[in-house]
Formats: structure tokens, C-alpha cells, sequence
């Protein structure tokens, strides 16, 4: 009878210990991909501010995708903890269909909005990305002198345009080119100093936003989220 009843308050007492769902998903996947997370909730934010506030509901534009493109590989980053390989293959591509798609995007977008150059003119950055990730797909061989070509050419708009019209497109610039160069170019999708990478991608898509509204500064966006959050 006793043996009973003590064994049963053990049953209970092992139920209760037992962590959460939610709590083991934030242990074994949150945690240790804090800047994963972190790079995909401000990409959030970015992305409903630029919906709302500079273009105006308006989703005919291309930065949405490099957005959304961030938001989805940093997620990705939280399945490299699962027990098998059944994601690799997705958080490959994702990788680097972001390495060679995201910054050529914001590029154009940026050309347009500016009124730098014609549409014929501007899609060139974007258009060359899109053939680089289709030549990967197909061919299963990731081009590294197309991938630098990507880079070094959208990176040169970039920042060359980004000193006559908006200086926070250089500081973009220098932001993706540290984390690209000097993290991501020679290692992959699994590379060792992934925090620091990521942290790198969040200041250059935090910049990228500012670069496309002439009238939104660093403190006036803060206050803005604050105001909508």
C-alpha cells in the first residue's frame, strides 16, 4: 500500500521535472543558434517596415525577396542539430542562393528608387545572381569565380552610388563584404564562426533598410518599432 502510493508521488514527481515542448525546442535549437534567431526576428522587423513605411504596401519590389530569403536560411540554421541529414540538401541551397541573391536584390531595388538607372540597367545585378544560383541547381557546382563576380560587382554599385545618395548603403557594403570575405567565401553552409557571420548579415540587412529611405534615421526607426511593437 505504502510502496503504492510512493511510487506513484515518483511518477508524479518525474512528470513535473520533465521540461516543456517548447522549453526542449528552446534548449536544444533556440539556444545554441541565438544569432540565427536573432538575424531572423530583425529581418522581420525590416521587412514590415519596409512594407509600411517606405514602400508603402507596395510588394512589387525586390529587397522583399532578399529579405524573406534571410528570414528562411536563418531558420534553416536551426535544424543543423537535427540527427539526420534529411535538411542538409534544403540549407544548402538556401545558403547559397543567399550568398548570391540578397545583396544583388537590394542593389537594384536601390538603383531603382534612386532613379540611377533605367530598369534595362538595374535588373543586371539581379539577373546575373539568378543565373549563377540556376547554373548551381542544374549543375550541382557551385561556380566560385561567378559567386565573387556576384559580389565584387554589387558590392562596387553599392557603395560607389551609396556615397552620392545614401551613406548607409557603405556602411552596408562593409558590413556583408567582412561576412562574406572573411567568414563565408571559404567555408560554406557549416561554417565555425557562425555567430559572428550572422551578426555580420543583421547589421547589413539593418543598413540596407536605412539605405533605402533618405528620411529614416537610426534613432527615428527605433522609436518607430516601439511605437508599432
Amino acid at each position: 500500500m505504502h510502496s503504492s502510493k510512493r511510487g506513484e508521488k515518483l511518477n508524479r514527481y518525474n512528470a513535473d521535472s520533465k521540461p516543456s515542448t517548447f522549453y526542449s525546442f528552446v534548449e536544444k535549437f533556440v539556444a545554441p543558434n541565438w544569432s540565427n534567431v536573432l538575424l531572423a526576428v530583425l529581418t522581420g522587423f525590416c521587412v514590415k517596415d519596409y512594407y509600411f513605411e517606405i514602400t508603402g504596401k507596395d510588394i512589387q519590389h525586390y529587397a522583399y525577396a532578399s529579405y524573406l530569403l534571410t528570414i528562411a536560411n536563418s531558420l534553416s540554421g536551426l535544424l543543423k542539430y537535427t540527427n539526420d541529414d534529411t535538411y542538409s540538401d534544403l540549407r544548402i541551397l538556401l545558403d547559397y542562393a543567399q550568398q548570391v541573391i540578397c545583396l544583388p536584390m537590394i542593389v537594384t531595388d536601390f538603383l531603382l528608387k534612386y532613379n540611377i538607372a533605367p530598369f534595362e540597367i538595374a535588373i543586371i545585378p539581379t539577373i546575373l545572381s539568378l543565373v549563377t544560383l540556376f547554373m548551381f541547381v542544374i549543375l550541382e557546382y557551385k561556380r566560385q569565380d561567378l559567386t565573387d563576380l556576384n559580389m565584387i560587382l554589387s558590392l562596387a554599385i553599392y557603395s560607389i552610388c551609396g556615397m552620392e545618395y545614401n551613406l548607409y548603403a557603405c556602411i552596408a557594403s562593409i558590413f556583408i563584404s567582412i561576412g562574406y570575405f572573411g567568414f563565408k567565401r571559404s567555408e560554406g553552409v557549416c561554417i565555425r564562426k557562425a555567430h559572428q557571420y550572422n551578426l555580420l548579415m543583421t547589421g547589413f540587412v539593418f543598413f540596407s533598410l536605412l539605405s533605402m529611405d533618405t528620411g529614416i534615421s537610426p534613432d527615428k526607426m527605433y522609436a518607430k518599432q516601439l511605437r508599432g511593437w
